[in-house]
């Protein structure tokens, strides 16, 4: 079950998910640029959120204790 951010009552808060498995086929390949790294998980962030919760609109003290 996904648990949106705009579920929770106190924030910030972050998505969790009930993880199961996941498998995954391809080449990795390590993004070593902070900016395009916040840049792909703000995109992901607004497709899963749909505008309703944006990691831009979050405190950057919180951003940068998750990283």
């Amino acid at each position: 079950m996904l648990r949106l951010p705009r579920w929770y009552e106190s924030a910030p808060a972050v998505p969790t998910w009930n993880y199961v498995a996941v498998h995954v086929y391809g080449i990795p390949e390590i993004i070593g640029d902070v900016d395009a790294i916040k840049d792909g998980q703000a995109c992901l962030v607004d497709r899963l959120e749909k505008g309703k919760w944006r990691l831009e609109d979050q405190p950057d003290s919180y951003l940068a204790a998750m990283s």
